[in-house]
């Protein structure tokens, strides 16, 4: 096993060309849903901002050295949640090695991603766990290849939307059906008649980012803004072309936003804002239909929302993909105590949902 495979350290090279054309190979032919995570110019940016334990690896056959697979990744402290309602009772922290990209850039070989899950787990020693944060459940690797270490998929399998873009916004129209496209259009007709004429501003430089900002600061709550991506950040991500967000204006107010990544394929939804003051006249719905529009024009393949579900399941152009976070852990007593005591409790307080709804929805 050993013998076939050297994994070493890249970080060094991340700037060579012929590594990066390497890369660009592989990151070509990966099946990841968040491949935009595994490129060079994310790691740069996580390398650039400080992130804990950015390190990048290649992985080659060691009779040739021809690199074979390319593994960029961060240092995260994930804890599992012992959860009732809105309470945490309990929390057990679980520092764990992430890969970028969950599915990992190497041919699908179970020697191989043993080899690295325990070469990983050596060379980051305070960590308890190799984390996949986003692995589709219908991948090629998974079940994933016996590795000795314990699997916990601490959130269960989850629905992730994703919307396929055709190569022109009609067609894109045209799967929604009559109803839908006539109500989308008197939506934005509405939406001018009552706020103003919409105009669409995307976001992806640093000079653009003002105008970002002042639309966080009008339509986000200050505990939403310290969630999210601070200035600096943002700031970052434009600088390294990952940027992609829009923001819709109304009569020069702004009244929908949404926060986005780009790796020039697919544009990574992470939240969807607008003014609750014009929510009957829908601007999250108009700027979304008008960001499928503008990724149309520019050739984008996809729109992704990762884990939860969009306000509107338009569920005639979106798809649905179960992904789980999992967790490889250590195999010590300590981890297959609190993965099986965790495995145990989500089950119990499933189960006392499901008994909840069902005796609410009893006649009395």
């Amino acid at each position: 096993m050993t013998d076939t495979y050297l994994i070493a350290p890249a970080r060094h090279r991340l700037h060579e060309p012929a590594l990066l054309r390497r890369w660009q190979a592989l990151l070509d032919a990966s099946s990841s849903p968040e491949r935009i995570y595994q490129g060079p110019d994310y790691f740069d940016y996580a390398l650039s901002h400080g992130m804990a334990g950015a390190e990048l690896f290649t992985v080659s056959v060691r009779a040739s050295g021809a690199i074979v697979g390319i593994v960029p990744v961060l240092v995260r402290a994930h804890s599992l949640d012992f959860d009732a309602g809105s309470r945490c009772l309990a929390s057990v922290a679980v520092p764990s090695v992430v890969l970028l990209g969950s599915v990992p850039l190497l041919p699908p070989d179970a020697a191989l991603w043993h080899q690295l899950c325990h070469f990983l787990l050596a060379r980051y020693p305070a960590c308890q766990a190799v984390s996949l944060t986003a692995l589709p459940a219908d991948g090629a690797w998974w079940p994933l290849p016996r590795t000795g270490l314990v699997r916990h998929v601490p959130h269960g399998w989850r629905a992730c939307h994703r919307t396929p873009l055709p190569v022109d916004y009609q067609a894109v129209l045209a799967q929604l059906g009559s109803k839908r496209r006539y109500n989308l259009k008197r939506q934005l007709r509405l939406l001018e008649e009552q706020a103003g004429a919409p105009v669409l501003h995307r976001i992806t430089q640093a000079r653009q980012l003002p105008r970002l900002s002042a639309a966080l600061a009008a339509l986000a709550t200050p505990q939403q803004r310290r969630q999210w991506l601070s200035d600096a950040s943002l700031q970052a991500l434009a600088g390294h072309g990952l940027l992609r967000c829009h923001v819709l204006e109304c009569g020069g107010r702004s009244v929908a936003l949404i926060l986005a990544l780009c790796d020039g394929r697919v544009l990574h939804v992470n939240n969807i804002l607008h003014d609750a003051a014009l929510a009957q006249l829908s601007p999250g719905t108009a700027i979304l239909f008008l960001a499928i529009e503008d990724a149309c024009q520019c050739g984008l393949h996809a729109l992704d929302f990762g884990y939860g579900s969009p306000a509107h399941n338009y569920q005639s152009i979106n798809q649905t993909q179960q992904r789980g976070h999992v967790l490889l852990l250590r195999a010590s007593l300590r981890n297959r105590c609190v993965s099986w005591a965790h495995r145990l409790w989500c089950a119990g307080v499933a189960w006392a949902r499901r008994y909840r709804s069902a005796r609410r929805a009893r006649p009395s």
